[in-house]
C-alpha cells in the first residue's frame, strides 16, 4: 500500500514538472539581466490561429481575420488593445530587477519577439464569475523569442498553454477582451523574468 503511495506521489510530482506552461528552451538568459542593456517589444499575431486551449482543441481560424469578421468592435479597437498589452508587458518587465529595460521605440540592444501560434481569447462571463482570477482569462501557445540588435538569437521560451488572469481584485474593472489581453501581458512578462532568473541561478 505505501509502495503505491510513493509511485502515485512520484508520477504527480513528474506531472508538475513536465507541465511547466513557460520554459527556457534555449540559448542565455545572462545577456538580458544587463540593467545598462535596453529591449524594445514586438508583439507578432500575424499566425495566429484560434483555439479551445483549455480543452485542448485547435482550429485553422486566423484569429485577426476572425475578429475581423465576427467582432468588428473589438477589430475597431484593435490598435489601441494591442498598445494597452505594450504598456502592460513593458510596465511589469521593467518592475523586475536586474533587466534590460523594454523601452517603447529607438534603437535598442534587444528585440523581444512574443509570437503567437494559438490564441484562446477567453471569456468575460466566466472571468466574473470564476472562483479562479485566471477564470476566462486569454490563453496562449507560442514562443517568446530575444534576439540582438543583429538578429542573432539569445534565447526562446516555449509557452505552451500559459494563461493569464482576467481580473484584478483591487479595481474591479469589467473583464472585456481588451482588458484580458492586457492583464495577459502583464502576466507573460513577470512569468518569463520570473523564469529567467531561477534559470541564471
Amino acid at each position: 500500500m505505501k509502495k503505491a503511495m510513493i509511485m502515485v506521489l512520484m508520477a504527480l510530482m513528474t506531472m508538475g514538472v513536465y507541465a511547466q506552461d513557460i520554459r527556457l528552451k534555449s540559448g542565455d538568459v545572462a545577456p538580458i539581466m544587463q540593467k545598462d542593456k535596453t529591449a524594445t517589444l514586438d508583439l507578432d499575431f500575424s499566425k495566429a490561429k484560434l483555439a479551445d486551449l483549455s480543452k485542448k482543441e485547435l482550429s485553422d481560424k486566423k484569429f485577426l481575420e476572425n475578429m475581423k469578421n465576427n467582432a468588428p468592435e473589438d477589430y475597431a479597437k484593435w490598435d489601441k488593445y494591442k498598445e494597452e498589452c505594450y504598456e502592460f508587458f513593458m510596465d511589469r518587465w521593467n518592475d523586475a530587477k536586474g533587466f534590460c529595460e523594454v523601452i517603447e521605440k529607438g534603437k535598442a540592444d534587444f528585440v523581444i519577439h512574443v509570437k503567437f501560434d494559438y490564441i484562446d481569447t477567453g471569456n468575460a462571463g466566466a472571468a466574473m464569475w470564476s472562483w479562479s482570477a485566471k477564470g476566462g482569462g486569454v490563453i496562449m501557445r507560442g514562443t517568446v523569442v530575444v534576439t540582438d540588435a543583429a538578429g542573432k538569437k539569445v534565447c526562446e521560451f516555449e509557452v505552451n498553454d500559459f494563461q493569464g488572469r482576467s481580473v484584478r481584485a483591487f479595481d474591479m474593472k469589467f473583464p472585456s477582451f481588451g482588458r484580458r489581453m492586457s492583464l495577459f501581458h502583464k502576466n507573460l512578462a513577470k512569468d518569463i523574468t520570473d523564469i529567467a532568473k531561477k534559470a541564471k541561478k
